[in-house]
This record gives C-alpha cells, sequence and structure tokens, in this order.
C-alpha cells in the first residue's frame, strides 16, 4: 500500500511538538441509504457536512482527507490534502492506513466525515486530554454519545500505536476501525452532541436541527449580554422608583433566553419574542414573584416540546410536556 505524503509541511517539525496533532477525516465509503447521493456534501445547518467537519479541524498541523477529492470552502482554517485507501473503499482502518502519512504529529486525530456537530473545542479537546492527561499510558481518548456507545472514528490516538495496530493486522483491507480501540488502551470522552454521526436521513434531520439551535458558546453573544445588562439597570431602577423591587438579574436573563431558543427552535423564529412578551405577562398578572416566571416559563417550555413532537399541535392542559424535543 502506498501512503501518501502531505506536500507541503510546515517549517517546525510537528514531531517535537507534543501538543500538535495531525487529523484524518474519513471521506470514502458509500451512501446506500440516501440513494447514492454523496452524503458528505450534503448540508447541515446551511453548510455540507464535509465543510463542518473540516472546520472543526482548525487546531491541526495537517488534514488529510481520505476518500474521492470534492469541492470544499476555500474559506476553512485549514487547506487539506486528499488520499485514497487501496484499493478504494477498502473499509475505515486502510483509510487510516492511507491518510497516516500526511502528518508527523505524534497524536492523530480520526474523524468521520458524516459528523456535522464536531467543533475545534471538541477536536482539540480529544488531543489535549491524549497529550496532557494524567495517563501517560494512555492510547486513545474516544468521544461516546448519548447512549454511551464509543466512536472509534471520533477519537485521537498516539501516532505510535495505530501503526502498531496496523503492523499487527497486516492488510487493513476491510477490517473495522474498532480494532484500534479493542487493541489499545482508550479512555472516552462524553459529547453527546458531536458524537452524533448521520448513518440515515433520519440522522441527518436530526443533525440539521441540532446545528441551528445554538450552543451555550455562541447563544450568548457579548453584544446581547451587554444589552441585557444595560436593559435591566434600566428597568430595575424605575421599579425602585416607582416603589417596587429590582427583580430582574442574571438568573432572570437566562431563564428568558433559554425559552426564547426552546420557542424558536421547537415552533418558528418569531415564535420566540412573542413567547417571552406572553410569559411575562402573564407572570406580572400573576403576582411577579419568581415562582410565578418560573411557573409560567415551564408552561411554555413543555407547550413548546409538545408542538415540536407533535408537529404542529400542543395540549395545554399538559403542564410540563416532554422532554423529546429538548436538544442535547
Amino acid at each position: 500500500m502506498t501512503i501518501p505524503t502531505a506536500p507541503d509541511q510546515a517549517a517546525d517539525d510537528p514531531a517535537a511538538d507534543d501538543q500538535a496533532y495531525d487529523v484524518i477525516v474519513l471521506a470514502g465509503g458509500g451512501a446506500r441509504r440516501f440513494g447514492g447521493t454523496d452524503k458528505v456534501l450534503l448540508p447541515v445547518g446551511g453548510r455540507p457536512m464535509l465543510d463542518r467537519v473540516l472546520a472543526a479541524c482548525a487546531g491541526a498541523a495537517s488534514v488529510t482527507v481520505v476518500g474521492p477529492q470534492r469541492p470544499v470552502d476555500p474559506h476553512l482554517p485549514v487547506r487539506p490534502h486528499w488520499a485514497r485507501e487501496d484499493p478504494p473503499g477498502s473499509g475505515p482502518l486502510a483509510a487510516v492506513a492511507a491518510g497516516l502519512g500526511g502528518g508527523a504529529a505524534p497524536v492523530v486525530v480520526v474523524l468521520a466525515a458524516d459528523m456535522p456537530l464536531l467543533d475545534p473545542d471538541v477536536v482539540a479537546g480529544l488531543a489535549a486530554e491524549l497529550a496532557s492527561g494524567p495517563n501517560p499510558d494512555l492510547e486513545g481518548v474516544t468521544l461516546t454519545d448519548g447512549t454511551g456507545r464509543t466512536q472509534p472514528l471520533a477519537a485521537a490516538y498516539r501516532r505510535t500505536a495505530v501503526e502498531r495496530v496496523l503492523a499487527e493486522t497486516g492488510d487493513p483491507r476491510d477490517q473495522p476501525a474498532r480494532r484500534l480501540t479493542t487493541h489499545l488502551k482508550c479512555a472516552t470522552l462524553h459529547s453527546p452532541r458531536a458524537a452524533r454521526d448521520c448513518d440515515t436521513p433520519d440522522d441527518l434531520a436530526a443533525a440539521d436541527r441540532l446545528a441551528r439551535t445554538p450552543t451555550e458558546s455562541t447563544e450568548r453573544p457579548p453584544m446581547l449580554l451587554d444589552w441585557a445588562q444595560q436593559l435591566t439597570t434600566a428597568l430595575s431602577a424605575d421599579a425602585t422608583e416607582t416603589g417596587g423591587s429590582p427583580v430582574v438579574d442574571a438568573d432572570l436573563i437566562n431563564t428568558v433566553l433559554d425559552l426564547a431558543r426552546d420557542a424558536a427552535h421547537n415552533v418558528d423564529r418569531p415564535a420566540a419574542p412573542l413567547t417571552t412578551f406572553l410569559v411575562g405577562y402573564a407572570a406580572a398578572r400573576r403576582g411577579g414573584s419568581p415562582a410565578d416566571l418560573a411557573a409560567c416559563v415551564e408552561l411554555a417550555r413543555g407547550l413548546a416540546r409538545q408542538w415540536q413532537t407533535r408537529g404542529g399541535s400542543a395540549d395545554p392542559s399538559s403542564p410540563g410536556g416532554t422532554e423529546s424535543g429538548s436538544a442535547d
């Protein structure tokens, strides 16, 4: 088997940097459940899955994509190299072998191209957990999904350990990627959102919904928090001057923003401001206490989750709804 090499390695040798990592993105295989469509080019959150995975590799010393060369966003933070397993379609372990020559860093992160909810923090976290973790004998760190299932194609491995497994395997063709996790001493990193893969159209639709739901790192932009703080100060001052108490605080801000997110995700974007207004108005009519607000928020959230689950209808007599419409 011919192992391709990266055409333009960095001037500094990544093998000398204990924190450096290379990424191998596996983007081959068929897509029978998608009617023969090139699955990795299907959009999630408005971007092809392959572009989303490559964007998550921003901190890598090199990125090698194993599979047919496709067009990718020229504005990505990485410029991928391309390789093919020999022969094409000979399985994930053969693809790892084909991509291993694309870099020289001591840690290799292996990612499947159908995991569009990966992000740079998760990918870098896998590598850092392996490189800097308390256990020097550790040979790999894999993501686990919401069921606790490990993802060997969302994992960081020591390069020497991968080379050893490949040598012990001999011919990697048609061998499963789980040979890496079963033959190596691995730890796990729990990340239900990032560990989702898209094996079916239903998986793709679920990932698309989640991609359009802001994560905790993005749903509180500084501008929004600054505005909320200034408005809170003004509202609290006005309440004090008129004999009321300044009940608007940081916890209330987060409660309202979370409610708005749930309404936008489960019902429709215009439902967010309408929901927060109606909840605030109802809480004020009940008496305006934190308990009144909490009760109204819980009712609205339950209805919003039922609305998504039932496809556009909800039972207002149900006080809490279910968790089936909530994101990871």
